[in-house]
């Protein structure tokens, strides 16, 4: 225990966070890295590649953009190395911003888990993303009347109902 606590206070002391908390953000920058390992980059045979396709369809006026096509083994390393890297600068050094360093994990874990998902084939990523939004407006809206009723000093426990009435 008397090492963990040496090092939580060695990261604490060159970050704004507290030590226990600094030492937890390094733990998880590495759990992510060891995971995209042990359940991504493991699965990747030499010789395949992951295309994600970036135009919205044959029938968009949008400027056509080339489909990003790379190595599917080679990004899912690179992945791992830069996850397992910023969890040992967080040990070493300490962020000053450990939530950007930890949005930048969460980025390479999903998009570690599409290439995985892609691999050998290709994904259309405008599509993906274009659904999601189409999907989520819904919830964020009933999450606004929820905000709104909150800052109203109304409790609204029926914002599901409203959402189901909305939908008919």
């Amino acid at each position: 225990m008397g090492l963990l606590t040496h090092w939580s206070r060695r990261i604490a002391a060159r970050s704004q966070a507290s030590p226990r908390r600094a030492l937890t953000y390094a733990l998880v920058f590495l759990g992510a890295a060891l995971l995209i390992y042990l359940l991504f980059a493991r699965s990747a045979t030499a010789g395949q590649s992951t295309a994600f396709v970036l135009n919205a369809g044959a029938e968009s006026r949008a400027l056509p953009v080339p489909d990003l096509v790379f190595p599917t083994g080679a990004a899912l390393y690179g992945f791992v190395l830069l996850c397992a890297f910023l969890g040992g600068w967080q040990l070493a050094r300490g962020f000053r911003r450990v939530n950007l360093a930890l949005s930048v994990v969460a980025a390479m874990f999903v998009l570690a888990f599409l290439t995985w998902a892609a691999r050998g084939r290709s994904l259309n990523l405008t599509g993906l993303l274009s659904s999601a939004l189409l999907r989520a407006v819904p919830i964020a809206l009933a999450a606004l009347s929820g905000v709104l009723c909150e800052r109203c000093a109304v409790i609204n426990i029926g914002i599901e109902g409203m959402m189901l009435t909305g939908a008919f």
